[in-house]
């Protein structure tokens, strides 16, 4: 919401808060890719991007887990990373939402 406001130095500040009381959270991965990429912070993206590929961040529920992975795989798009990362955060979607909101239906 800050950064749609144009409230960017707020944005920026928003995510150092979250970083220092979440370092291992996989919605701070996502948040950071944004972040670090605007403020062209390349360093740190390179470490947050090395993080994923190691699987260093965690969702606290399966609920979260969804919704960081929502993020993460559309984000990712825009990094190159390998795309075995893709797919296998890709599988890890479909089998978090399968227990999250259920088995899909049958096509009639």
């Amino acid at each position: 919401m800050l950064r749609e406001e144009g409230r960017l130095d707020e944005w920026a500040a928003n995510f150092r808060r979250f970083e220092a009381a979440c370092p291992g959270s996989l919605l701070l991965a996502a948040q950071a890719l944004e972040v670090c990429q605007f403020t062209a912070d390349f360093p740190r993206l390179d470490r947050y991007l090395d993080g994923l590929r190691q699987e260093k961040f965690r969702a606290a529920t399966e609920t979260t887990l969804v919704d960081a992975l929502e993020e993460l795989l559309y984000l990712l798009l825009f990094f190159d990373v390998e795309p075995s990362i893709l797919h296998r955060f890709a599988q890890t979607y479909d089998q978090a939402c399968r227990r999250v909101y259920g088995v899909p239906h049958a096509r009639p």
